[in-house]
């Protein structure tokens, strides 16, 4: 049985022809906010007009949202749906009159950047008419768009057309900066961190990756050494430069030269100073949570700065953050303590052989690794470096595993040992296969001045191997890290013989066991008391002082 429509109006030759013929996009005017009223829809004409039909699937086409088609008394016809009608073809989102669907029938329709409809075509611009891109200087309406009149440029704010090949404040895109050239629109090795909503310029704080965004915070807000401290910080998403402040609530006190580890899902603060002030507190940090939580004092080590912290190993089964060393300011510490935070708890841990400062300290196999530094040695009035040949009984490298205490390992032969010193880096090259995973010990001071040499210590129990190749520009303080998506050390920044530095070198410890070359140029200014984290394919400085002022910026670095 066939079903038969009421008589439908036939559709406009004169009115889709006007449309179709629509000029440039300059000489249409604006939507004043309204669209077509009711449904407009067409049958098939008189006799022969459309094949027969006993169905509308039996008509040619297809049916879309704004369009159906239809069979009237064995003729094939269409039926438009009401203008306006919400439709989701070919990337549209109302009916227009003519049965298609489009982006617009008024502005209301379009949501900024393209606020505007385009009636003849039914799609969303940004400019309809030269006037349209008053707010865009020096631009001018083309395709609907305020475009700048040299090609390869784009208009940025707030500053205009410029060559986004180029610019390195703009590059490749706006709001994409470089701190270092920016060539056919990528920067050569240096992307900027972004200003804006960043922390207030500091040195002397800490930092961290949580595997999605840096941790900055604590830190002096002024070059001096007993510059006041802070309790404020902010966290940094690289992928959308987006900064977020840190918590006050229930925050550590004001410090700088804390210590800070992570711990897979909070960051852990202790110790440091504030001027003449020594702290034994600290505070835990959820990002997730934008949280502080207390910590307890019962148990914990004496308040000291210049010491060591790190995640590492585990006691009873619960997993341990190991503080040890540093100084009062007068003397240095071979205390220190192992707090579990599942557990809320602090324990001494038994005194280590030799008391210093500044020395390194790595976990691996849930072993704390320590090298070097300022110490005690009996016999001297003053400070030595470390390790001392005044104190032959003391071992090159100890570790101190919380089950077993503080052990010297069986290295048979010092032979290409690194020299005692103190301010030197230590990171692990983790290598999957050989040559063994490695402790890679560089730089540093002594008492004749500062150091570039270095080596690896291959673990465990195997001799020093030198570093090859030709190492950066000696120096202390720097921030050096192990990047494990290109298998190499970078060193970057410190304190050199000539003052701070903004310099690097990169140290291939996989394939030739070489320093590979120096870091690009960068427009970073020099620096130490900088911080730097690893991404696992980028190095992210950040921070920092010179001899007259404090540094609010940073760069991503990638190799």
């Amino acid at each position: 049985m066939r079903t038969t429509l009421p008589t439908l109006l036939l559709a406009s030759i004169a009115l889709a022809a006007a449309c179709s013929g629509a000029g440039s996009i300059d000489e249409v005017s604006p939507a004043d906010g309204t669209g077509a009223a009711g449904a407009t829809s067409s049958t098939s004409g008189g006799a022969g007009a459309g094949p027969e039909c006993e169905v509308p699937g039996n008509c040619p086409g297809e049916d879309s949202d704004c369009r159906q088609r239809t069979c009237d008394a064995g003729k094939c016809g269409v039926q438009y749906a009401p203008a306006g009608s919400e439709c989701h073809d070919a990337g549209g989102q109302r009916c227009n009159d003519q049965g298609e669907c489009v982006q617009c029938l008024a502005n209301d329709d379009c949501a900024a950047p393209k606020a505007l409809c385009n009636l003849p075509k039914g799609n969303c611009v940004e400019c309809l008419v030269k006037s349209d891109c008053d707010a865009k200087p020096g631009t001018a309406c083309s395709l609907g768009a305020c475009a700048c009149p040299v090609p390869g440029q784009a208009w940025c704010a707030p500053d205009g057309c410029l060559d986004v090949q180029v610019s390195t404040v703009h590059c490749g895109s706006c709001g994409h900066g470089c701190a270092s050239a920016c060539e056919d629109g990528q920067c050569a090795g240096w992307e900027a961190v972004s200003a804006q909503g960043a922390p207030a310029p500091r040195w002397g704080h800490v930092s961290l990756w949580t595997g999605q965004q840096m941790i900055v915070w604590g830190g002096a807000l002024g070059p001096a050494d007993d510059a006041p401290a802070t309790d404020t910080g902010g966290m940094y998403d690289p992928a959308t430069s987006q900064w977020t402040a840190t918590s006050l609530a229930d925050a550590p006190s004001p410090r700088v030269q804390a210590t800070a580890v992570w711990t897979g899902h909070a960051m852990i603060v202790w110790g440091g100073r504030n001027g003449a002030e020594l702290l034994g507190t600290g505070g835990i940090f959820e990002p997730a949570k934008n949280q502080w939580t207390k910590m307890p004092t019962k148990g914990a080590p004496s308040a000291r700065f210049r010491h060591s912290a790190t995640w590492c190993g585990k006691y009873d089964g619960n997993a341990l953050m190991i503080v040890w060393g540093g100084t009062d300011g007068n003397d240095q510490f071979a205390t220190g303590g192992q707090y579990a935070p599942e557990i809320d708890t602090w324990q001494a841990i038994v005194p280590a052989p030799a008391a210093r400062e500044q020395h390194s300290a790595a976990c691996f196999t849930e072993r704390l690794y320590v090298y070097g530094g300022i110490g005690d040695v009996a016999g001297k009035v003053e400070d030595a470096y470390l390790p001392s040949p005044l104190a032959p009984e003391l071992p090159s490298v100890m570790f101190y595993s919380p089950e077993m205490s503080w052990t010297a390992d069986d290295i048979p032969t010092l032979d290409n040992q690194p020299s005692a010193r103190a301010g030197h880096s230590a990171v692990w090259a983790k290598r999957k296969k050989a040559p063994k995973d490695a402790l890679l010990v560089w730089g540093g001071r002594d008492d004749a001045g500062y150091l570039d040499t270095g080596a690896e210590y291959r673990c465990c129990g195997e001799p020093w191997v030198p570093m090859a190749g030709s190492p950066p520009e000696a120096r202390a303080g720097h921030a050096a890290l192990y990047l494990d998506a290109s298998k190499v050390m970078v060193v970057w920044g410190g304190v050199g013989a000539d003052g701070p530095l903004g310099t690097g070198g990169v140290y291939d410890s996989f394939v030739a066991g070489a320093w590979k070359g120096p870091t690009p140029a960068t427009t970073l200014l020099p620096r130490h008391g900088h911080t730097a984290v690893e991404t696992g394919s980028k190095m992210i400085v950040w921070g920092g002082r010179d001899k007259g002022q404090v540094f609010g910026d940073g760069g991503l670095f990638t190799p």
